[in-house]
């Protein structure tokens, strides 16, 4: 508990000089005046049982873990099934549609090539040519 004084704004000052008082007033702009207090300190739960909750939730996360994976699991894809849809429309004209034509080597050449002879490229853009009109 402590005294409060709202809106105090005359301050008085005595002094007292070989028996004569002098009193001298001041005046102030209106303040609010608290004197310090000492709470009332209202029992709590010891630091032991609050370590033993802690310790106890934590335990059951990590029980309750190998079930909670697949619900989050689940979740996350249906969150990100609309951005996938979206991104898909986005990304519909850019499909690769692009032919992969090999050139294979005969199996009894016994030293590598460097390159491709003129034939062989030649072949290979007929191949690409025909591909293409079908």
């Amino acid at each position: 508990r402590g005294t409060q004084i709202y809106d105090f704004d005359i301050l008085e000052f005595t002094f007292n000089k070989d028996g004569v008082y002098h009193v001298i007033p001041v005046v102030n702009s209106p303040i609010d005046h608290i004197t310090p207090y000492t709470p009332v300190v209202e029992p709590g739960m010891p630091d032991w049982i609050i370590w033993l909750l802690v310790i106890l939730a934590l335990i059951l996360i990590i029980v309750c873990l190998p079930v909670i994976m697949p619900i989050l699991s689940v979740a996350c894809s249906v969150i990100a099934l609309p951005f996938k849809a979206i991104g898909g429309l986005f990304n519909r004209g850019k499909r690769n549609n692009k032919v992969k034509i090999e050139l294979v080597e005969p199996k009894d050449s016994k030293k590598k090539k460097q390159g491709y002879s003129k034939d062989e490229v030649k072949q290979a853009k007929d191949r690409l040519s025909k591909h293409k009109k079908e």
